[in-house]
């Protein structure tokens, strides 16, 4: 869990807060320059919505946590409880709530009243009361002072329909707020009666305020104890400001009449003729103090320095980020003693010395007396110079917190009449006092980029990122893991005041790869657990934009083909847009879909081309898949059989090479898918047959069976010239029918050439021109073919 612990520790003071001050800062009050500090946080920063813890109270110290898991540890000699009737301690409240005579809040030591009348009160000393807002005047007139809503501090009041009153309560203080929504008048004095002890005496703050030429008194007024001269209410000079944020100091004059004490506020003429309204008058504020009895810090003569010190408690588990110091002195204005005669420093075990001396600067300091006070409108942080040196532990540890006290002027040696450390110190503002406050954090998250996820954008079949964690305060080394990642860390140390370390994880990313759309994770943050045992909280939520990336497929993922054939892949994705790519083991490449010729006929078997693929979209590319193509080579076909054979004849064709058989035409044929068909054909046919091997691919040959009858051609014309050209009676097929004869008649019957084995080698003899008859007579069966030709010579 993270905590910031923050620890008051105050030397022998009580401290007063009354309320709400809107006066500006004590004229003679001047801010040190202090050397060696720096800006912190404020303490109103650090308690905001912190939760009091009721079984760490006591009188001077509480303890409170607040809803992002930061502890305060506050000590204080003010109380900041107090005891109720039944004796246990209760945390001072001031909500208001009823009681007999109206409302009260007095769960705190000097209670606050406001009665029915509509006057109010605060309890003093003794159980002395001093009551105001009675009997209230504006300009001389009296109002009916009406209740127009009230909450827990606060009551609104109508006095007509442009005329306001708002009562806030505080911690033994009352503000009270005129507010006007327009003018009243060229003036305006507000009149209330003020009642209390005889035992007190109201007077003019000499040290706060300056009487005016009409005599009234521009400043403060307070209730002194005519017994210790303490003051015991203080009312602050009225803040006056308009609409428009115009502002002015009213002053007040104190009047008895007829016995009653008035304490008269007027404001500034010349302001009203000018002011925007509405106008608000605020505050008037009376409270209570409590005063130190404490002894009086004395001043040494410089170089010499007094000493004196508070004891200041580090709480375990923490690094210090801030040390607070606040101071004052006060100088002897009856001399004077200058503010800058005051010489302060600090010191600590980690150091402190002469050097880092602190006092009132400027023209101003120079020539005035009063009080010179450490400006903590910001705090100061002596850190770096005071508490440094303690590193963390995880046990508590203390050290003694020295302040060193010298002067410039007025007598000799120590004492506490020239510079001092005020036994009695006037202002009210808490930063006048003497005090000391550690703040301190557990480990948490670095302020400065605490975790880094890298890329915060990807795509998403990326599966590993880098974490960079950067854990702070606390008490290093840091052990450091994720649930993406299964290693362990160890880191951080503290130097140079700071706790501190670094570790860079690499995250393993569930169920990765992704794929198909966009997508969001978020990162689990880290566990961060210091050497005491304390965790880390607050870790922001990192997010990693996960990029769509494409998941490819393909159809059909095989694919047979013959050689020579193409391969036609189609490619597709889940995200549109999608860029292909792809190479084959057959040095083919291209984009988009596959398709390609696969050729290579010196194979004889069949051989793979595998294709390897990918999608790419927005920069993200798919994993790589494949696709598988079979190039299947053709058949080699070996056909055998007769391809002459005589009419009504036949002869066996036989194909080999394949697995199935397919012969073309079916005459003549004894089967057409058996590869060794009988074929008897009465005419000369080419038979194809296409032969398919087991991988599916055909190859188509061819036979011609040559029926020999159907060959004899006689000619019808033969020029026996000598010119080589036609000079025969050539019958073609002839030299199929060896042993075949031949007789030729001439026109009138005769007989001109007899041969019973003819070699196609008659050219006519000596025989004329004219038209002439044969006679063929085949061997087989002793076919006759007859009929005329002409011889021209």
């Amino acid at each position: 869990m993270k905590h910031k612990y923050i620890t008051l520790v105050f030397g022998s003071l009580l401290s007063f807060i009354s309320g709400i001050y809107a006066q500006p800062q004590n004229p003679f009050s001047h801010a040190m320059q202090p050397r060696n500090a720096t800006q912190g946080q404020s303490m109103s920063a650090v308690m905001k919505n912190a939760v009091e813890d009721p079984s760490k109270r006591s009188l001077f110290s509480s303890m409170y946590t607040t809803p992002d898991g930061n502890v305060i540890c506050r000590s204080s000699a003010q109380p900041l409880n107090y005891y109720d009737a039944t004796g246990k301690l209760q945390p001072i409240n001031i909500e208001l709530h009823s009681d007999s005579r109206g409302w009260v809040v007095d769960q705190q030591p000097n209670p606050c009243y406001f009665h029915s009348d509509r006057s109010t009160a605060i309890s003093l000393e003794n159980a002395d009361d001093i009551t105001f807002n009675m009997n209230c005047s504006i300009n001389g007139a009296a109002y009916d002072e009406h209740i127009a809503s009230m909450d827990k501090t606060i009551i609104n009041l109508n006095l007509s329909p442009d005329i306001h009153k708002k009562i806030t309560f505080g911690n033994n203080g009352i503000e009270t707020d005129y507010i006007l929504d327009k003018s009243i008048g060229s003036s305006v004095t507000i009149s209330e009666e003020l009642q209390y002890s005889s035992s007190y005496k109201l007077m003019r703050d000499n040290m706060r305020g300056r009487e005016a030429k009409d005599g009234s008194w521009t400043g403060d007024y307070i209730l002194v104890s005519n017994k210790d001269k303490g003051e015991a209410a203080r009312f602050h000079a009225p803040l006056c400001y308009d609409s428009k944020g115009n502002w002015c100091v009213g002053s007040y004059s104190v009047q008895i009449k007829d016995g009653k004490t008035l304490l008269v506020t007027t404001l500034p003429s010349t302001w009203l003729a000018n002011a925007v309204y509405p106008i608000v008058i605020d505050p008037l504020v009376t409270g209570s103090i409590s005063k130190w009895t404490g002894k009086s810090i004395p001043s040494c003569i410089f170089p010499n320095f007094s000493d004196d010190s508070i004891r200041v408690t580090i709480p375990a588990k923490i690094t210090i980020t801030q040390f607070i110091v606040n101071y004052a002195y006060e100088t002897n204005d009856a001399v004077p003693v200058y503010l800058t005669d005051g010489k302060l420093y600090f010191s600590s075990p980690c150091g402190g010395n002469m050097r880092d001396t602190i006092s009132c600067e400027g023209a101003f300091a120079a020539s005035m007396p009063g009080y010179c006070y450490l400006d903590t409108g910001a705090a100061n942080d002596f850190h770096s110079l005071l508490t440094c040196c303690f590193a963390p532990s995880c046990d508590t540890q203390s050290f003694y917190l020295h302040q060193h006290l010298s002067r410039m002027a007025g007598g000799a040696g120590c004492d506490t009449n020239w510079v001092w450390y005020s036994q009695y110190i006037n202002p009210t503002t808490w930063y006048y006092q003497w005090m000391a406050t550690v703040i301190g954090h557990t480990v948490e998250p670095a302020a400065a980029n605490p975790l880094m996820v890298t890329p915060g954008t990807q795509c998403s079949n990326v599966c590993t990122l880098k974490m960079t964690v950067k854990p702070e305060y606390g008490v290093p080394p840091y052990k450091i893991s994720d649930a993406w990642d299964t290693a362990k860390y160890t880191v951080g140390s503290y130097s140079g005041c700071v706790s501190t370390g670094v570790a860079i994880l690499t995250l393993k990313i569930p169920g990765c790869p992704f794929y198909c759309s966009d997508s969001t994770i978020t990162v689990p943050t880290p566990l961060v657990i210091d050497a005491c045992g304390d965790t880390a909280k607050g870790w922001p939520l990192e997010q990693v934009v996960l990029k769509a990336t494409p998941k490819v497929s393909v159809a059909p993922d095989t694919i047979n083909v013959c050689n020579g054939a193409a391969f036609d892949f189609t490619l597709s994705s889940c995200v549109a847009g999608t860029t292909f790519t792809w190479t084959g083991t057959n040095g083919a490449s291209g984009s988009g879909n596959i398709n390609n010729t696969a050729l290579d006929t010196t194979v004889l078997n069949p051989y793979t081309v595998v294709y390897k693929f990918s999608g790419t979209v927005n920069g993200c590319a798919s994993s790589i898949d494949s696709a598988v193509g079979i190039v299947n080579p053709y058949p080699v076909v070996t056909l055998k059989g007769k391809d002459t054979i005589p009419v009504t004849t036949s002869t066996i064709l036989t194909a080999t090479g394949g697995t199935s058989y397919l012969w073309e035409p079916s005459t003549g044929l004894s089967c057409t898918t058996c590869p060794n068909p009988t074929a008897s054909p009465t005419v000369t046919t080419e038979y194809d047959v296409t032969v398919t091997n087991k991988e599916g691919c055909s190859w188509v040959d061819s036979v011609l069976v040559v029926v020999l009858e159907d060959q004899i051609i006689v000619p019808n014309v033969i020029t026996p010239n000598g010119d080589a050209v036609n000079d025969y009676f050539v019958i073609k097929g002839l030299q199929y029918y060896p042993n075949s004869s031949l007789v030729i008649y001439d026109r009138w019957g005769k007989q001109v050439y007899q041969t019973s084995n003819y070699q196609n080698n008659w050219n006519g003899g000596n025989q004329s021109d004219g038209v002439y008859y044969y006679v063929l007579t085949l061997p087989s069966g002793g076919k006759k073919y007859n009929g005329f030709f002409q011889i021209i010579k």
